[in-house]
Formats: C-alpha cells, structure tokens, sequence
C-alpha cells in the first residue's frame, strides 16, 4: 500500500507528529478523514460550537479573531482542536486562502488520538498553551 506509506510520511513531516513511532502514526492515520476544500472555504467560524479539529496537509488558510488576521496555517498546522479540549466555542474564525487538503478529526476520533498518544495529546496542548499566551498578548479592541 504505497498510498499508506505516503500519507505515513506526511504525518511524520508534521511537526506535532515528528515523534511518534511507526505504530503510534498508524493510530493516527487511522483517524480522521481527508477533505479537499476550495479557496475561500471557511473550516471553523468564531462562536460556534467546535466538533471537529484539523490538520493542513497541503494548502494555506488565514486565522482571524473579531476580523483581525491573527495567524496564517500551512502544511502541518493543527487547528481548531481549543473548542475540543474544553468543548466550548471557537476562538477564531479560519478560512482557507488556496485550495487546501486537509485530515479533520470528528471530537471522537481526536479524544481517541489523545487516548492513544499521550505524546501528541502534550505537543497538542502546548501549541494551545502558547496560542493562548500569544492571544494574551496580542491587543484586544
């Protein structure tokens, strides 16, 4: 299964997913599901209910909070996973900018990858932890 073995090599090109062994991207290539999307697409909108997390495997989307542009996502930038881990509302609004591929991981799957990956789940929270001290810092209106 050549196919595997690519999409295995692009999970392991992502940062968040750099220390895993082959077994451990194997639970993670297990879950979710892929989705090619447009330019202009918007994945996840400030305020609503969060039930899904992403993964950008090809691709460019930009981040905004209250209309301000707050980060740009490419290639191996996990988002959306904030509503999940406290099941709350989306921070930000994220629309892709080119076409985009992404792995969106339904709440289910990604408590599963967590569960199966304390490794990832501790990458995960510290990428949330220094979005949020990034927000903290950043001027509110």
């Amino acid at each position: 299964m050549a196919h595997h073995h690519e999409y295995l090599d692009r999970l392991a090109a992502v940062p968040l997913f750099a220390d895993l062994d082959k077994d451990e991207l194997d639970d993670v290539a297990a879950l979710g599901t892929d989705i090619d999307v447009e330019a202009g697409r918007t994945l996840a909108k400030e305020g609503d209910v969060g039930s899904e997390a992403f993964l950008i495997l090809s691709g460019s989307a930009v981040c905004t909070r209250d209309g301000e542009e707050i980060a740009v996502f490419g290639p191996g930038d996990f988002f959306g996973e904030m509503a999940l881990l406290v099941h709350g509302h989306r921070t930000a609004t994220i629309t892709t900018t080119s076409p985009t591929s992404v792995r969106a991981f339904h709440r289910s799957e990604f408590d599963s990858l967590l569960d199966r990956s304390p490794k990832v789940g501790v990458k995960i929270l510290r990428t949330t932890a220094q979005r949020l001290l990034h927000a903290e810092d950043s001027p509110h209106h």
